[in-house]
């Protein structure tokens, strides 16, 4: 199984932020820093090297602490950025750029407070809460600049834009769940139909609409590009069904269309390309899931089985970068535990030297079109590599990857 990612005469090499890990997908896990006990991954920078999150020590009876990894060699360090004994926190989001972590801190008295975290320095967002306030953070522009979430009484919530320090509410809204990474375009649940929306100061609250004789929409993120929607949305059935807007045509398109399976979208990368979130397995409990437009959905634990450890069971893939290649969220480690997750995939540019001479060219192409074998005809031996977009063929959707990437014999691998 290992044979699928290894190069045509040597080993290929990804740069991941502050080290290299070679050319294969690569599995991070990213245990608790305190303590022993649960961990989630909620978000992840645009170049992998930083992700946020949720732990607890469960042996210590800590309280639930907000964490930032950082990720470098294929390892990670975590930082608890709260004191897990004396405070409760969480993490949901994190810039593009890594510098800021959102979510909220909660206080004696029972109510919470949407914050931010910059470079580790804690800052609340709602600076005269009321009592008995349930606020949260939950998305962030790329830059950190920018903050939505909801905020305001539990039964009377309202969703937010924060900005140039002023938290304001979003009229008509009860919760924001995600911005752009221009800060220009958020999303959440509200309006007359208490239904998924996207917002923008020129058009103010916007229906994103919903599957054909369903009921809701619950978006959960918007690309960094500002591109696409991702969420839940129920069926004429009922069914819950991970769907996925594109502001270029308007419409919902279910993701696992065809089928009677439930499942949920939690985030997407540019343009659309990947988008990550979790269903039901076999024996009923989450599986954390895959959705390109060539392989359609698939269970991160059978395509990536031989970059996973033994004894893993990813439940949950809550966020992808925007160019698709990290992906962090939740799972159970081989001693039982729900632990934090990442997978670093290699890109595509990199598998494309398939004749590992450091450029994309026609040594490289010569090599693809000797295993060409067409959608349904599967790969020739010694051509797995070929495979770019990791649909299981050599075909000509490999071949367009290939051009993308391909710069002549004297320029680097990325020039495009």
């Amino acid at each position: 199984m290992r044979t699928r990612y290894v190069a045509i005469g040597a080993v290929l090499m990804i740069g991941v932020g502050c080290g290299l890990v070679d050319g294969q997908p690569t599995f991070v896990p990213l245990p608790a820093p305190v303590g022993s006990g649960y961990g989630l991954a909620q978000g992840v920078s645009a170049d992998g090297t930083k992700v946020a999150g949720t732990c607890c020590d469960c042996v210590g009876y800590s309280n639930q602490y907000a964490t930032q990894w950082t990720v470098c060699n294929g390892t990670a360090t975590g930082q608890a950025l709260s004191d897990p004994y004396t405070e409760e926190t969480f993490a949901e989001a994190i810039s593009d750029d890594g510098s800021t972590v959102v979510g909220a801190t909660a206080f004696p008295e029972g109510f919470y407070i949407p914050c931010r975290w910059i470079n580790g320095t804690r800052q609340n967002l709602d600076t005269e809460p009321e009592n008995g306030n349930w606020g949260h953070g939950q998305g962030v522009s790329a830059d950190g600049s920018v903050a939505v979430g909801m905020n305001g009484m539990m039964y009377g919530s309202y969703g937010f834009i924060w900005q140039n320090h002023v938290l304001s509410p979003i009229e008509g809204t009860f919760r924001a769940t995600d911005v752009s990474g221009d800060g220009g375009i958020v999303i959440g649940m509200g309006g007359v139909a208490c239904n998924g929306f996207y917002w923008t100061p020129a058009t103010g609250l916007m229906p994103i609409g919903t599957l054909p004789g369903g009921l809701t929409v619950d978006p959960w993120a918007i690309s960094s590009d500002g591109t696409v929607i991702v969420g839940e949305a129920s069926t004429a059935e009922f069914y819950s069904r991970p769907f996925l807007y594109r502001f270029a045509t308007g419409e919902v398109q279910d993701l696992l269309a065809g089928t009677t399976d439930a499942g949920s979208a939690y985030g997407v990368s540019d343009r659309g390309d990947v988008v990550v979130g979790s269903m039901p397995g076999a024996d009923g409990w989450p599986r954390a899931t895959q959705w390109t437009t060539t392989t359609g959905m698939r269970d991160l634990n059978e395509l990536y089985d031989d970059a996973i450890p033994e004894g893993w069971i990813l439940r949950e893939a809550r966020d992808v970068s925007p160019d698709g290649r990290f992906i962090v969220g939740g799972g159970i480690n081989p001693e039982g535990q729900d632990e934090a997750w990442m997978l670093i995939l290699p890109d595509v540019c990199d598998a494309a030297d398939l004749d590992a001479d450091g450029d994309v060219d026609v040594g490289d192409y010569l090599l693809l079109e000797g295993c060409l074998g067409g959608p349904s005809g599967g790969t020739r031996s010694g051509c797995l590599t070929g495979d770019l977009d990791v649909d299981f063929d050599v075909d000509l959707e490999d071949f367009a990857a290939l051009q993308r990437c391909a710069g002549g014999s004297s320029e680097a691998i990325h020039a495009r």
